[in-house]
């Protein structure tokens, strides 16, 4: 039986077909953090095309710069360097020397090199490496004696096992020292750096060096063949091997293409990155050009290679032995910067399976138009970790389970509730993109709380028309008709509101009918109704030549439809009642009033009152929400308010009102888990002076707009996603009283021209701790209104 051995010829990808290596040297410059456009991050020209800088800047739920990730550099080892942290270095049977050759060093920098400020940052700058030397600077001899420098396929096996953290011994003990006639026997040996005797290659694994990521920037023939009498192959292919033991173990190896210019990888490991028993955990990788935007002329291209993409690999500046840099080419420096990019979306998704985050890249690559040469496409790291497709809320027990849309997630807070303590509270949440990967996401800054007394001045400028011309309708009534514009810049085409998270808006009534019943009842039929109004329709007047409507006396506003019947019992003495139903547009919450109100006249004396209460669903207190905060929450609401005007002389009238109401605590909707009891009230207090120069009248106001006391609420919230893949949700407490009340004052000045048939009017507001926010600046305001009859 002849036996044939075959010496594998495993070679480092770099350095030929595409530029050369430069001179050892230092980029100069600094870096304060590693960003585009800082000397450090830009020094190795690979970092920008695959747009690292952006990446860095995203949230997801794990660790940035590939921070707790080993990632192994199967080389000729790696030299210590000031821009390097080599965690663990391993080396194969007798080579202990250190490596004579840049390669592995530069690699390792691509890979890895710090954000220190000097030198080049790597892809993945806080990641783990771990030095695992394969390619041995002793001697080996093969069939023929001849000496080469290199590693065969055994100890690229026993590199791969290593690095899969797998105990085992790769052994030939037969060797013999041959003659370039021929040998008989399977030759493998090595010189002992101590005796120079040949001993047999016996390579001992060191699973203690188990990384994540192998990096294999090397390539060559695989097969170990042995002919039996009939000339038929037998034997094994120990690389191939190695990667299946390693698939097997869970680990991502990136191997190199070729420098060839071929179709196809040059060898292995690159040529079985798309076999079956590599699980998809192995990636072939090719070199862009110094654009990148195109192959560079020495790499091989992908071919049919499914599991292949491209990275810079033209004139990349790295790390060297002796503390310098230098430029090298080749596909094996465009190996190391997907063998980064893998390491900084293992920290980043801790808890995906390593397949996840392969496929991930190559999804996520960008499309170079021509998939025969450029696989996937070009390695994009920003587009790999940020959210693919729609993102969405967690609200099931795992992160493929039941979620909603983050676009259809709203929540609306009333004035007289604070938003602080929820833009707090939703700082960071758990959110999921199209794949089910996790990020982090500040919910709290789209949150806005809008105010009760935002465009305060706008009923002021071009206040609603009243009065209008009637149209008698025989034996029934005068019929009025009254419209008045939506604020459409607060509202999308679709109707709903058009911030994601937007509070509750309070839009003027855009219809209302009024019924002349007769001389003393009165029906207003009204389309778009505030609810603050409710049971106070005619008691307002008493305060209704107060040019600006800074109290809100009633509870938070519900904008829907509804209808008013008041009836006078006898002169200065009036009755009302009204009922309310309505929600706002974009969120899940409904909200019905009824409400009874009078107005009774004692001489000089004239009081208003109103009771009413109003049943929520959906939504409590007015704190309201859609999607994510959506759900069966529901509240009561009973309400009171009195008004009280004093007409002190001819020309002074004395008027205040309070108003208050109290909300029963109970479960929210959604992620909002449960609400306090919410007390809210109101205060207001002014003076009007009548015909200073005759037809004219001054009044000012000072009021304490509604604001809640003692309010709070339960939020549980998706904070991180488990490793079995479940969502583990958090309580967050959350105060919704205002940390400081706000005070408003207003002045305003009316003056009939009834000979011009003018009318003119000025105004003028100051609100300090504007809605109720302690640290809000004043809000100070004037206009000027100007009428004129025809």
């Amino acid at each position: 039986m002849r036996t044939r051995w075959m010496l594998p010829a495993l070679t480092l990808l770099a350095a030929c077909g595409g530029g050369g290596g430069g001179a050892p040297g230092t980029p100069g410059g600094t870096s304060g953090g590693g960003t585009n456009g800082v000397s450090e991050y830009r020094a190795s020209g690979g970092l920008a095309p695959i747009r690292a800088a952006e990446a860095y800047d995203l949230r997801t739920t794990g660790r940035a710069g590939g921070a707790g990730v080993r990632v192994g550099i199967v080389d000729d080892g790696v030299a210590p360097h000031p821009d390097l942290v080599v965690s663990e270095s391993y080396h194969l049977g007798n080579d202990v020397e250190p490596p004579r050759e840049p390669h592995g060093t530069h690699v390792a920098g691509i890979v890895g090199a710090r954000r220190n400020g000097r030198g080049v940052q790597g892809v993945a700058y806080d990641a783990d490496i771990v030095s695992i030397k394969a390619l041995r600077d002793v001697e080996i001899f093969d069939d023929n004696t001849f000496v080469v420098r290199g590693a065969d396929g055994d100890d690229l096996q026993g590199a791969l096992l290593s690095a899969a953290g797998i105990d085992a011994v790769v052994d030939d003990t037969d060797f013999f020292r041959g003659d370039p006639s021929g040998a008989t026997v399977q030759v493998r040996a090595e010189v002992d750096p101590d005796t120079g005797a040949l001993v047999p290659v016996r390579v001992r694994t060191a699973p203690e060096a188990e990384v994540d990521i192998i990096n294999m920037s090397l390539g060559g023939d695989d097969p170990r063949v042995v002919l039996d009498v009939d000339g038929r192959e037998v034997g094994g292919f120990p690389i191939f091997d190695g990667m299946v033991r390693a698939a097997g173990a869970g680990k991502i190896m990136v191997a190199a293409l070729g420098n060839d210019a071929l179709v196809g990888a040059s060898g292995a490991p690159a040529e079985y990155v798309d076999d079956p028993r590599m699980k998809g955990l192995a990636l072939a990788v090719g070199a862009l050009n110094t654009k990148g935007d195109y192959d560079a002329d020495f790499s091989n291209v992908c071919g049919g290679l499914e599991h292949c993409l491209f990275a810079p690999g033209e004139n990349i500046v790295s790390t060297v032995p002796g503390g310098g840099y230098a430029a090298f080419s080749g596909t094996s420096m465009a190996t190391p910067f997907v063998s980064g990019a893998l390491a900084v979306l293992m920290a980043a998704f801790p808890n995906e399976p390593p397949r996840r985050l392969v496929q991930r890249v190559l999804d996520t690559a960008d499309d170079l138009g021509d998939s025969e040469r450029f696989g996937a496409g070009r390695l994009d790291l920003a587009a790999a970790i940020s959210p693919v497709g729609a993102v969405s809320l967690p609200t099931g027990a795992t992160v493929d389970g039941a979620s909603v849309p983050l676009a259809r997630t709203r929540l609306a807070v009333p004035a007289h509730l604070s938003a602080r303590g929820l833009r707090r509270a939703l700082g960071d949440v758990l959110v999921l993109d199209a794949q089910d990967f996790a990020f982090r996401a500040d919910l709290g800054r789209g949150l806005r709380h809008a105010g009760a007394q935002a465009g305060a001045l706008d009923g002021f400028v071009a206040p609603p028309a009243e009065g209008f011309a009637g149209t008698r309708l025989g034996g029934v009534g005068t019929l009025r008709l009254r419209e008045a514009a939506l604020d459409e810049a607060a509202f999308g085409a679709d109707g709903a509101p058009a911030t994601s998270f937007a509070a509750t808006h309070r839009p003027d009534e855009p219809l209302a009918v009024a019924l002349d019943l007769g001389a003393a009842t009165r029906l207003d039929l009204v389309r778009g109704l505030d609810a603050g109004t409710l049971g106070g329709g005619t008691a307002a007047a008493l305060i209704g030549r107060s040019v600006l409507d800074l109290a809100a006396l009633g509870p938070a506003p519900v904008h829907g439809q509804g209808f008013r019947v008041a009836h006078d019992l006898a002169p200065g003495q009036t009755v009302e009642a009204a009922l309310a139903r309505g929600d706002d547009d974009g969120y899940d919450d409904d909200a019905t009033d009824l409400a009874l109100g009078g107005l009774h006249g004692f001489g000089p004396l004239r009081l208003g009152w109103g009771v009413g209460v109003r049943r929520e669903t959906g939504a409590a207190s007015g704190l309201a929400g859609s999607g994510a905060f959506g759900g069966d929450a529901d509240a009561t609401t009973p309400y009171a308010r009195l008004l009280a005007a004093l007409d002190a002389t001819d020309r002074l009238s004395l008027f205040g009102g309070y108003g208050v109401g109290r909300t029963g605590g109970g479960g929210g909707g959604g992620y909002l888990a449960d609400v306090d009891a919410v007390t809210a009230d109101s205060f207001l207090l002014g003076l009007r002076l009548d015909d200073l120069a005759g037809d004219d009248g001054l009044s000012l106001t000072a009021a304490l707009p509604l604001a809640a006391r003692n309010a709070g609420a339960t939020l549980r919230v998706p904070v991180a996603e488990n490793r079995d893949g479940t969502v583990r949700y958090e309580e967050r407490r959350v105060r919704l009283d205002p940390d400081a009340r706000e005070v408003a004052f207003q002045l305003a000045y009316e003056r009939a021209l009834p000979r011009r048939r003018l009318g003119v009017a000025a105004g003028a507001f100051a609100r300090l701790n504007p809605d109720n926010d302690g640290e809000a600046a004043p809000d100070l305001g004037v206009g000027v209104r100007l009428t004129k009859g025809f």
